[in-house]
């Protein structure tokens, strides 16, 4: 649950807000979470050492007085009166309660519902036809909730909604849906299924239940089986994976959906904006972003501080990328990579080095993995929401989102960056690039693979100088066909420069070649010819294809500089 009400105060997670009485008042990282915390379980007292333990961090046994320091500077946030406080109260000897959550339905009208109409009415259908759980699924940051509180708030059905953001296990889940039927305190309950039973008619709606969803399966497959009335709709990262489930996947948001949420969340914060808010403006900050709502929502959020142009560079990657800005995504996230396996996190890390979307074999290669295990590492994050699937015609390609990139790329270690980049330097091996019949998959893959000889050969130059040599060939063998001409000259210039043992003779051959048609078709002639010397040095060496190649190469040149007689 990132929005919702206390009495007069509306509290943002996301934003990391409280308003009340027009006023903003921002929140610390700390108070966030710990009002993340409480929301989550409206009207129990949560003990201290608990709090101390899942908010703070602190190992069992640590005692402090951080908990009060916290509570009285967000009661001068949330409270009208902070002397009398009504909503967030210190229970003596038991621990802290938070009072007078609503729901995330009620908070729903604090801003404009933006894009996500097929995914609305996709979920609205589905539950009027009957079906009995329905799971929004979709990475952090895909505005899930906010969907949810827009369903909710459309709907007439009678409905009870639980945050199970602090959901851990069963009883957890019992405590939070007893609260959210207003029986918190009640004493226990012989059959919790029984009491939604009672209820008729209702919609049971379970907010962030990616942090449990085994023990939150367990029981909504119960209460199913003994409420023939009721519907459960859940929000997660992960689904349910029960019997009769029905998934509705949010992605990223179409780019005239994430344009229109930026321009409007912008022109909110600042009003003077709106005339710089055209297209060409904005995309590129919703696509730093993967068009996430969560991420346009914090980008926006900042504008007022940095301008179009500030917001826009701090996105970009000189500056860390987007989640060194948006410190909310990051708080998601972290949740996200805690839950991951050991085998998980090492194949999420290798599909970081990726800078376009990758095939299986390219993640088994870098992953060290069997094409076997790395299908099931790789179905195992698309159902987490850590990597998106990308079509590629008949084909399927994979690519992690960009906050999630950003994240595993802190723990890529040289072994993995090395790894990626032999995988691609076969590409860069002279006997392929010389070959002027290539077949259809081998020249699609080198003329795709730009992107990641590019990163390769930068990130790899001081470790392997012989790999990234390879890898700098194979990008500048491509440029010969396709540009950018510049851009190779000097990728050319680099290579010459690298020490004699990381290009051996057979490698000067091809990057004579290479830099002398750069050369040549930058309208120089003269200077192709000179770059070709070093390699006609080297013709009693070389096998007849690669003395045919650079004869014809010289008498090319010869005919541009008027020479017929010497071409």
């Amino acid at each position: 649950m990132r929005s919702f009400r206390v009495g007069a105060a509306v509290v943002d997670l996301s934003a990391g807000t409280v308003e009340r009485e027009g006023a903003v008042h921002e929140l610390t990282p700390i108070e966030v979470k710990l009002l993340a915390y409480l929301a989550a379980r409206p009207g129990v007292v949560v003990p201290r050492e608990e709090l101390l333990s899942e908010v703070w961090g602190y190992r069992e046994g640590v005692r402090s007085r951080t908990i009060d320091s916290t509570c009285l500077r967000l009661r001068n946030k949330l409270e009208r009166a902070p002397a009398d406080p009504m909503h967030l109260r210190v229970v003596y000897g038991r621990g802290l309660r938070l009072d007078g959550v609503e729901s995330v339905a009620a908070a729903a009208s604090i801003d404009r519902f933006v894009g996500r109409a097929a995914a609305l009415e996709a979920v609205s259908d589905a539950l009027r036809a009957g079906q009995r759980l329905v799971t929004v699924w979709g990475p952090a940051g895909a505005g899930k909730s906010r969907l949810l509180a827009e369903l909710l708030a459309r709907l007439p059905t009678s409905s009870a909604t639980v945050g199970c953001g602090a959901v851990r296990d069963a009883r957890n889940l019992d405590e939070a849906v007893l609260a959210a039927l207003g029986l918190a305190g009640a004493g226990p309950v012989p059959s919790l299924g029984g009491v939604l039973a009672q209820r008729g008619a209702l919609l049971l709606a379970l907010d962030e239940c990616e942090q449990a969803t085994g023990p939150i399966g367990e029981r909504v497959a119960r209460w199913l089986a003994e409420a023939p009335r009721l519907q459960v709709v859940a929000t997660s990262r992960t689904a349910l994976g029960l019997p009769g489930e029905r998934r509705v996947e949010l992605g990223p948001l179409e780019p005239d959906e994430a344009a229109e949420l930026f321009a409007d969340r912008a022109r909110s914060r600042d009003p003077a904006l709106s005339d710089q808010l055209q297209r060409a403006a904005i995309d590129p900050i919703v696509d730093a972003v993967d068009r996430l709502p969560l991420g346009i929502e914090l980008a926006a959020a900042r504008v007022h501080l940095l301008g179009l142009g500030g917001l826009r560079e701090e996105l970009g990657p000189a500056r860390g990328g987007p989640l060194e800005l948006l410190d909310g995504m990051a708080e998601l996230l972290e949740r996200s990579f805690a839950a991951l396996s050991d085998a998980d996190r090492r194949a999420l890390c290798a599909a970081a080095c990726f800078e376009a979307p990758f095939s299986l074999d390219d993640l088994a290669a870098t992953a060290e993995l069997s094409r076997q295990d790395a299908l099931a590492r790789t179905a195992s994050l698309v159902d987490r929401s850590l990597l998106q699937v990308v079509a590629d015609g008949d084909q399927r390609r994979f690519r992690p989102y960009a906050v999630v990139r950003d994240r595993a790329r802190r723990e890529l270690g040289a072994e993995e960056r090395l790894r990626h980049a032999r995988w691609f330097a076969r590409l860069g091996e002279p006997e392929l690039l010389e070959h002027t019949r290539l077949s259809p998959a081998v020249r699609s893959q080198w003329w795709d693979a730009a992107p990641e000889l590019r990163a390769a050969f930068e990130l790899v130059l001081p470790l392997d100088p012989a790999v990234a040599c390879r890898c700098g060939l194979a990008l500048l063998w491509r440029m010969t066909y396709a540009g950018p001409i510049d851009e190779g000259l000097a990728l050319g210039e680099r290579l010459a420069a690298l020490p004699q043992q990381a290009r051996p003779p057979h490698v000067d051959v091809v990057l004579s070649r290479a830099r002398a048609t750069l050369t040549e078709m930058a309208a120089d002639p003269r200077g192709a010819l000179a770059l070709l010397e070093p390699a006609l040095a080297l013709l009693p060496a070389l096998e007849p294809s690669a003395r045919v190649l650079l004869h014809c190469a010289r008498a090319i040149c010869r005919i541009r500089v008027g020479d017929s007689e010497g071409a």
